[in-house]
């Protein structure tokens, strides 16, 4: 199953290149820029997903602002960047699909999930058996209303609607988050971040 973690937010300064947090031994920028969008959007949160001890991949969610409120996150229509970075040797494609579909099925009800299908099943065509040092991004642009897919910086495809965009980020900030064996989750606040050591 996928599941996300979490790494405090940190700003950098105007005046400072923007700065990066080791996460599982890669780095997670601080700020990127998403497409169409002339504004940085900041780390929310980083972490690493482990199976069974196993480090499968590091995550980050880009926000423009840093909200607590995972509903929130998830309501907002502004531009987001999901970005994983492989850290196990191999994950079959038909794994990553079988963890797609359970994130999916976990946390929408059943109508909701047949409304999705088409599309989650368009999404699932657009992935391949992924190894270590592979990045895919996730990025919803919000003029457009799409989701565009990206495996190593190679743009592989599109899904279509506002609302499958919010249905993926459910998979880590839905009711049911598949988060049974994680590090952390992907909200955080820089005031949280600040109070930590």
């Amino acid at each position: 199953r996928i599941a996300a973690l979490l790494v405090a937010l940190v700003l950098a300064t105007a005046s400072l290149p923007a700065m990066a947090r080791e996460v599982g031994g890669v780095e997670m920028p601080e700020e990127t820029i998403a497409a169409g969008h002339p504004t940085p959007l900041r780390l929310n949160g980083a972490g690493v997903r482990r199976k069974l001890f196993v480090a499968v991949y590091a995550i980050g969610l880009y926000l423009p602002s840093p909200p607590r409120d995972p509903a929130r996150v998830i309501a907002a229509d502004g531009p987001r960047l999901v970005v994983m970075r492989f850290l196990h040797r191999e994950v079959p494609r038909d794994k990553l699909v079988a963890a797609w579909n359970e994130g999916f099925a976990a946390n929408h009800d059943p109508a909701d999930l047949a409304a999705l299908q088409p599309r989650i099943d368009r999404f699932n065509a657009l992935f391949e058996t992924l190894r270590e040092g592979d990045r895919v991004d996730l990025e919803f642009e919000p003029g457009r209303k799409t989701t565009q897919v990206r495996i190593n910086g190679q743009v592989r495809g599109e899904v279509p609607g506002a609302d499958f965009a919010a249905a993926l980020l459910r998979i880590w900030l839905g009711r049911s988050p598949v988060t049974d064996d994680h590090e952390g989750q992907l909200c955080d606040s820089a005031a949280q971040a600040a109070e930590r050591p």
